[in-house]
């Protein structure tokens, strides 16, 4: 595996100045749940750090957004808790499948959609659901919490037909989703609940979101598909600050950072790092930022090329407050060379 592609695999950047570790086995060591990323942007790059869901398999579970969230250092503000909608008005189009499809939990702010889904089979007993990107070999435990036996060996053992189950949000560009990722929790053999996270570009208080649950019976090419569309408010509040001036430490004159702009919502804070790359280094190549005055440790990363050697990186961090400095540590996440600390000034 070359070092893009551990990139792309996995980016978790730490508030510290620590060494940083990109191995995927690590990941494997710590149970980690499987998750589908769709990109909209060639240099998007989201992360979820997933762990073990403690739920009892045989009894039926209920899973929202609080419990996706709680299986990584992701965190929910209490007032962001507030404002989850339970349960939306949904309408659908006509049903040709052998699942049905509920809209449980939604939220958003000016930056995100989130919101789980659940696919449920129709008929019970004859199906046993497994999320999309996984395959019949693959071990139950890493959407499940029976352990030790692949998909393909539950299956046989209860005669359920294997049926990889998915979807995503189909009107992507009209809401401006630039990264999509997929959580999967199995509730029981066939009922799979869907966790959705997406960074959004473009800001509205109302969005009609259509979200198309896909299911596909393993060994076969046709996919089914069941949409529904519902209406998600942004009940946030939003505020921009700019952080600029920079005074650099050790620095090396490859690039430049121009500014920093901090969005605080009521359900976290995002970090947009505008940086000039003068020797036109590629985003994924490694160069990377972290804010060294916080002690926060939930971050999800990526860059984006704006225009020529102008890009900018976006940083979101559980909720907390910045201050009047600002200090971002520029390093290479694959060589985990530091070159140096910019310090930027808040700006009334």
């Amino acid at each position: 595996m070359t070092n893009k592609e551990r990139y792309k695999k996995v980016f978790d950047v730490l508030a510290s100045s620590e060494p940083i570790s990109l191995e995927v086995d690590q990941m494997k060591e710590n149970k980690q749940k499987k998750y589908k990323m769709k990109h909209a942007a060639a240099a998007a790059v989201c992360v979820i750090i997933l762990g073990v869901s403690t739920s009892v398999y045989a009894v039926a579970n209920y899973f929202g957004i609080i419990d996706f969230v709680g299986r990584t250092s992701m965190e929910v503000t209490k007032k962001a808790e507030s404002q989850i909608q339970m349960n939306p008005d949904t309408s659908q189009k006509r049903n040709d499948t052998i699942f049905n499809c509920a809209i449980k939990e939604a939220l958003c702010d000016s930056q995100t959609i989130t919101l789980v889904y659940e696919v449920s089979a129709m008929e019970s007993g004859k199906y046993l659901f497994i999320p999309e990107d996984a395959t019949p070999k693959d071990d139950m435990g890493n959407w499940s919490d029976v352990r030790g036996k692949s998909a393909k060996e539950y299956a046989s053992e209860k005669d359920l037909t294997i049926v990889n189950i998915g979807g995503n949000i189909v009107n992507s560009e009209e809401l401006g989703i630039t990264e999509e990722t997929l959580d999967f929790q199995s509730v029981c053999d066939d009922t799979m609940d869907i966790f959705i996270t997406c960074r959004v570009a473009k800001q509205t208080k109302t969005r009609n979101v259509d979200v198309t649950a896909t299911g596909r019976i393993s060994d076969t090419n046709d996919v089914m598909r069941l949409e529904s569309n519902f209406e998600l408010q942004d009940m946030s509040t939003t505020e921009t600050t700019v952080y600029a001036d920079g005074k650099s430490e050790s620095i090396q004159q490859f690039f430049r950072i121009e500014k920093a702009e901090v969005i605080q919502t009521d359900l976290g804070t995002y970090i947009d790092v505008y940086y000039i790359n003068r020797n036109g280094q590629n985003p994924e190549d490694g160069l990377t930022f972290r804010v060294t005055n916080l002690s926060d440790d939930w971050y999800e990363g990526g860059a984006e090329q704006i225009k020529g050697d102008h890009y900018k990186a976006r940083y979101r961090l559980n909720k907390c407050e910045i201050g009047e400095t600002l200090n971002l540590e520029a390093f290479d996440c694959f060589e985990k060379n530091v070159y140096g600390v910019t310090v930027l000034q808040k700006q009334n």
